[in-house]
């Protein structure tokens, strides 16, 4: 009973770490885009700047499940921490759009220490749970990523410059980095048997992908994220643009519709546990996805603010139940999680630097709701791939 006890507060504490890191990053990656916007930045520019920030995450994941393995969760965490804070002090010295991506760069490498050694963490732990929480570390993140983090975005950026938003976005993450300290300070039973040292090599990578690539399970789930990921990425990096400049939104409102989109997706992963144990793992992609195609198309043609609201909160319910079920196949797949989720952060990092890429020409091209349009088909084919 005492063990259990222990568990569950350390599961806690994870979680709230989860929380603060996602308001962390929610409100950076809020103020980020409209100082970008204040800047005069066109839908291109911002999709570099936000997959700069991806292809960053891209190249850094995989090595960074194999650090965590050989290193510990708590040295890469610390490590990202204080590199981050280091570097948001520096973006309101930068007045050039065109410098921007490399800032986003350093986060994004940064970033995935932080969020795969929590994750990490969180799937070795959530086989003995049970596949009903398999949401709950996602959601306590969104909920910090998602809803308050945009939300308190906008406040700051209403209330203060952008120079005091950095600087106060710095000394949170220098908050956060000792709330980790203590919360990683002792290694589980979970952990001790999953995350001991290991002989750590290139041979050793290459061996380990091999045979990440052949469980079908991992892949399934990745190609999923994959999808989901761009469909978020697209969002959070066009959706304030679109509502600002065709709509004509407040920028309060235009935060807001973010918050709306979190709001949904955090109800989801929260509450929508159950649903792998009613319904087939395939069945529940092609669902997902195709909820996802619909609420592409909703934010893509509208022409009223009203479906704006619907097409958000249709999105964050779609990218929720992607979101549980991929959390729930990762836990049941055997071995050492911090490869699993390097390998699975692939998918994620991919999705972000396509997404945004790809979303920023076609925005330049053919118009920014033109970007909601063309994830609808990529959604609805992925969904039928992936229920076969």
């Amino acid at each position: 009973m005492k063990n259990l006890f222990a568990n569950n507060k350390f599961i806690l504490n994870l979680m709230l770490l989860g929380v603060f890191g996602g308001i962390n990053m929610g409100i950076l990656h809020i103020v980020i885009n409209l100082y970008c916007i204040n800047l005069g930045a066109t839908s291109s520019q911002l999709g570099i700047i936000r997959s700069a920030q991806g292809l960053s995450v891209l190249l850094m994941v995989l090595p960074v499940g194999f650090f965590i393995d050989h290193f510990g969760a708590r040295k890469l965490f610390m490590l990202g921490g204080w590199v981050s804070a280091l570097v948001i002090l520096f973006f309101p010295l930068v007045k050039s759009v065109q410098i921007i991506p490399f800032f986003t760069a350093i986060m994004g490498l940064v970033g995935s220490m932080r969020f795969t050694s929590m994750s990490s963490v969180f799937l070795t732990h959530l086989k003995g749970m049970g596949n009903g929480k398999a949401g709950w570390f996602r959601g306590s993140q969104s909920i910090g990523l998602m809803f308050l983090g945009p939300l308190l975005a906008g406040y700051l950026v209403k209330s203060l410059n952008f120079t005091m938003s950095f600087v106060l976005l710095s000394v949170f993450t220098v908050a956060i980095v000792i709330f980790a300290f203590f919360v990683f300070a002792k290694k589980s039973d979970y952990e001790k048997k999953f995350f001991d040292p290991v002989v750590f090599s290139f041979k050793d990578i290459v061996k380990n992908l091999k045979l990440l690539l052949r469980n079908r399970t991992l892949v399934r789930a990745s190609a999923a994220e994959g999808v989901s990921i761009m469909c978020f990425s697209c969002y959070t990096t066009f959706i304030i643009a679109m509502a600002l400049r065709v709509f004509g939104l407040s920028q309060q409102a235009a935060v807001s519709l973010v918050a709306a989109q979190g709001l949904a997706f955090i109800s989801t992963v929260f509450l929508g546990g159950f649903l792998l144990d009613k319904y087939p793992v395939k069945k529940l992609y092609l669902v997902s996805l195709l909820i996802l195609a619909l609420a592409s198309l909703i934010l893509g043609l509208t022409k009223e603010v009203k479906f704006l609201w619907l097409g958000a909160f249709i999105f964050g319910i779609g990218l929720g139940v992607v979101n549980v079920i991929n959390l729930a196949c990762l836990a049941n797949i055997e071995g050492k999680k911090g490869k699993i989720t390097g390998f699975f952060s692939l998918s994620t990092s991919m999705g972000i630097v396509l997404g945004s890429f790809l979303g920023g020409i076609i925005g330049d091209v053919f118009g920014i709701q033109a970007i909601f349009l063309a994830l609808a088909p990529v959604c609805l084919i992925a969904g039928l791939i992936l229920h076969k």
